[in-house]
């Protein structure tokens, strides 16, 4: 009976955490759902999205360091590579309304001198 109870029991330390273990279908979909943030980020990039853009790479980044091997190269390179994405500042400037305006008026004028 003791030996049944003792086998019930266990007692760990718990200085580190512990890499979570992942089933190969788990890490399979883990990889898939990484993929699809990723693309968020670039769709939200090309919408000019920052919060998006930016909120995206972080849930990367978070799941790279928590399910992937830091000390293989390849993981380590892509967390490095998410980190400076991150860490990148985007200015977009916008044109005016009268380089706008501009920009349609010599169209206009090249398209009637080709077409006469």
């Amino acid at each position: 009976m003791w030996g049944e109870l003792k086998s019930l029991v266990r007692i760990r330390a718990m200085d580190a955490p512990e890499p979570p273990l992942l089933a190969p279908s788990q890490a399979y979909f883990l990889r898939e759902n990484l993929k699809l943030r990723l693309l968020n980020a670039r769709l939200a990039l090309a919408m000019r999205d920052e919060v998006g853009f930016r909120e995206d790479l972080r849930v990367s980044q978070a799941w790279v360091n928590r399910y992937f091997d830091a000390r293989s190269k390849p993981a380590g390179a892509f967390a490095a590579q998410l980190k400076q994405l991150g860490g990148t500042t985007f200015t977009l400037e916008l044109p005016t309304l009268s380089e706008s305006l501009e920009a349609v008026r010599s169209f206009k004028a090249r398209r009637e001198r080709g077409g006469a």
